[in-house]
């Protein structure tokens, strides 16, 4: 798990993954990361696989696809609505959550073709 976090994000991946996904992964990280910035954090992770969608669908199934977004939509993650899973334990669940978020983009990212990625979201970034 700990390569998820350490490899560095490809430089020819667009701007538009590259920037939010980097956040994503450095204020889940951070030493005085509260719930709330956990909760944010996913909440881009959500934000980066949005318009891979079909893609995800492509490389995993439709069910899978659903699921993924199911735990951000239902969990009291990307939504505040009365019906919203809120009895679990946090302190777990919101880490398994980020890896699940983590792995499944960094899986995408390196099977789908550069040229797929920026139709979806935009040029490459070359920020290094």
């Amino acid at each position: 798990m700990r390569d998820l976090l350490i490899d560095p994000i490809p430089d020819d991946l667009p701007q538009a993954l590259s920037d939010p996904l980097r956040h994503a992964i450095e204020q889940y990280r951070r030493r005085s990361a509260t719930e709330q910035d956990k909760r944010s954090a996913l909440t881009q992770f959500a934000a980066v696989l949005e318009p891979l969608r079909g893609d995800v669908k492509e490389h995993l199934s439709s069910k899978d696809e659903n699921d993924l977004f199911q735990i951000v939509n239902r969990f009291s993650i990307r939504h505040n609505k009365p019906n919203q899973q809120r009895d679990y334990d946090a302190a777990i669940w919101l880490d398994w959550m980020f890896y699940v978020y983590v792995a499944t983009a960094r899986a995408l990212i390196a099977v789908i073709d550069r040229d797929k990625l920026r139709e979806r979201v935009g040029p490459p970034s070359f920020s290094g």
